[in-house]
């Protein structure tokens, strides 16, 4: 949380200069705004006519769906008893112009504005449906430059920020790329697992059940009916023939079965260890539920309750176990489940600023008449309620129709609210009891706008603070997993050849204690390929001179670390890319090794063993003196 606040304060000096070239963007097309639009978008409000009134309107005008082909003005409304409306979103001065080109800017509902603009005629008179449609161009113009371009300037300030803070964080003092690549392998070292190895066991029937696990076709087969479980639930359909329903039934059981059977398999092959793999747990929660759901309606007359059918569907679920064969699959979720911690931060970080910004809307919209869209799923009577709007307003949804439903205002000469359309500024407590019981609505609300520039400033932060910073945020930290796992995948010593020497080692380390001998480990070395072990075929000499320039130390008797060694082995690989380079690896301990746990045998502040220690490693293999 505080890497991603202090990501934000950063960033802070890049966004005001972003906001500044946007308000000067937006200062430039709200000028042209004013110039092409000022008085043009009144409407004549014609809602209240009766059909007589409105045929005759369509014989004379040409009347058409509160459009007109002939022109309209303001006087002819008024003599009619219409009511001259200004538009919402309008270009009467700078200011409003601004505003309104926000709003285009976000691509809410950007077509209704530009057709509004189309439709404007001249000064005092109604809209007419395409009158000039050249209008067009004005719109396009700025949808490319001001929100193409213009508001996706804060998408780069914020993920440039992002990724320098968090560079300067987790590399401080790195003075070049070879010392930036080392530590990166470091974390890579340090997250780096043994697994344990099943082995066989003594029991017939278990050993039989182990030769069925370790077969290859045995998870191949499972892979199979994964996919075609998963197809067959894609099938359930609304009014499914009998054949179908047959068919899905007796597929559903068989799967089931064969389900239930694997773990079964699995468990009696690997004992108390299959429930140190959490997959293994995942699958038996999973199997467990659906294999109740599916006796449920042996017990039950066949009636299956819509909460067995849920659990049923969560087989669903098995379908995730086959991103453990495809390997870019299991890149990308490796990379959303490293990033997790830093997409809960900003998810977190982003509900503190909703929970603030919901408090204040209850204080000062609570009591607002609702609208057309200001109604009882989008209000902000309620924290809940308010909670669930922004969140709404977050992705874009209908905001500008909201923040215009909680601008209204008292309309001159009409009865007040609910006798009439009008909202009402101060009334008492009995004022609203009385509509209260007129609309038969507890809940109703009859008030007005706390202020039509308070919600202009209301709505605007929130949206950009929201939808143009925060939600960035979200890409910045993916966008900074993905390139870390590119530079790993590219780097001297990669995660797949870590995990390649630790399955080796595991052949050796059956319980995954991180301990071997040294007789078992010279035997290990054979076994490790380049770039963290020797060439294959290498002798018995050399991979005890290698051995020994590794500087390991002996621990538990005659026992060397996993941790140990794959640290100095790394080391060894970056030693020689140091040397390519001409570009030292030692970086200062305090944003090195010293901030991480280091293994107690690990040589990796690079110390020359000491004389026991050495002596005792060539005591145990005296060739190696030689």
């Amino acid at each position: 949380m505080k890497r991603v606040v202090n990501a934000l304060l950063s960033s802070i000096p890049s966004i005001m200069n972003v906001f500044l070239v946007c308000s000067l963007i937006f200062l430039i097309f709200g000028i042209i705004g004013v110039n092409l639009f000022k008085g043009r978008l009144y409407y004549c409000d014609m809602s209240t006519f009766p059909e007589e009134q409105l045929q005759r309107l369509e014989s004379t005008y040409g009347f058409s769906k509160l459009s007109f082909k002939k022109l309209f003005s303001k006087a002819d409304c008024l003599d009619e008893g219409g009511v001259w409306v200004l538009r919402n979103r309008n270009y009467n001065n700078v200011l409003k112009s601004a505003m309104t080109l926000f709003e285009l800017g976000t691509t809410e509902g950007w077509v209704d504005i530009m057709y509004e603009g189309v439709d404007a005629t001249e000064i005092d008179h109604h809209p007419v449906e395409n009158y000039n449609r050249s209008y067009v161009i004005f719109f396009i113009v700025f949808i490319i430059i001001g929100s193409f371009f213009t508001l996706n300037l804060f998408v780069g300030a914020v993920i440039d920020n992002f990724n320098r803070m968090h560079e300067s964080l987790e590399f401080s003092g790195a003075q070049n790329e070879t010392q930036r690549e080392w530590l990166q392998i470091q974390d890579m070292v340090r997250s780096t697992k043994l697994k344990f190895t099943v082995i066989e066991p003594h029991h017939p029937l278990r050993r039989v059940c182990y030769y069925i696990q370790q077969h290859p076709s045995f998870e191949a087969f499972v892979a199979f009916c994964v996919l075609a479980n998963t197809i067959m639930l894609g099938i359930t359909h609304f009014q499914e023939s009998d054949t179908v329903v047959e068919v899905l039934s007796v597929g559903n059981l068989l799967f089931c079965v064969v389900f239930f059977l694997e773990a079964v398999v699995k468990l009696m092959s690997m004992g108390s260890k299959y429930f140190q793999d959490r997959w293994n747990i995942f699958d038996f929660l999973v199997v467990g539920g659906s294999s109740v759901s599916t006796a449920l309606p042996f017990f039950t007359k066949g009636k299956i309750s819509p909460v067995a059918n849920t659990v049923r569907a969560l087989r669903m679920g098995l379908a995730i176990r086959l991103m453990k064969r495809a390997k870019s699959m299991q890149d990308i979720v490796s990379t959303i489940l490293e990033n997790m911690p830093a997409l809960i931060n900003v998810s977190t970080l982003m509900f503190l600023v909703m929970f603030v910004y919901a408090v204040i809307g209850v204080q000062i919209y609570a009591e607002v008449k609702l609208g057309e869209n200001l109604d009882e799923h989008a209000n902000f009577k309620d924290i809940s309620t308010a909670m669930l709007t922004l969140f709404r307003f977050t992705t874009g949804e209908a905001w500008n129709d909201v923040m215009y439903d909680l601008m209204v205002e008292p309309i001159k000469g009409a009865a007040p609210y609910p006798f009439g359309v009008s909202c009402v500024e101060d009334y008492s407590y009995d004022m609203l009891l009385d509509a209260r019981a007129f609309m038969g609505d507890a809940t109703l609300t009859i008030g007005c706008t706390p202020g039509v520039q308070v919600t202009y400033v209301y709505f605007l932060s929130y949206m950009l603070v929201t939808t143009y910073v925060l939600l960035n945020l979200f890409v910045a930290v993916i966008l900074e997993g993905f390139e870390e796992a590119t530079e790993r995948h590219s780097s001297a010593v990669r995660k797949e050849d870590l995990t390649h020497v630790a399955r080796i080692w595991q052949g050796f380390d059956a319980s995954a204690s991180g301990y071997i001998s040294d007789h078992a480990f010279l035997k290990f070395l054979r076994y490790v390929p380049p770039p963290l072990g020797l060439p294959k075929h290498s002798q018995r000499k050399e991979v005890e001179q290698w051995a020994m320039q590794l500087n390991l130390y002996l621990e538990h008797g005659n026992s060397i670390s996993f941790n140990a060694f794959l640290m100095a082995a790394a080391q060894n690989v970056m030693n020689k890319v140091s040397v390519d380079h001409g570009e030292p690896i030692e970086v200062p301990k305090e944003i090195g090794l010293a901030d991480h746990e280091t293994p107690t045998s690990s040589p990796i502040e690079s110390r020359e063993c000491t004389e026991f220690d050495c002596h005792h490693f060539r005591q145990a293999h005296p060739s190696s003196s030689a």
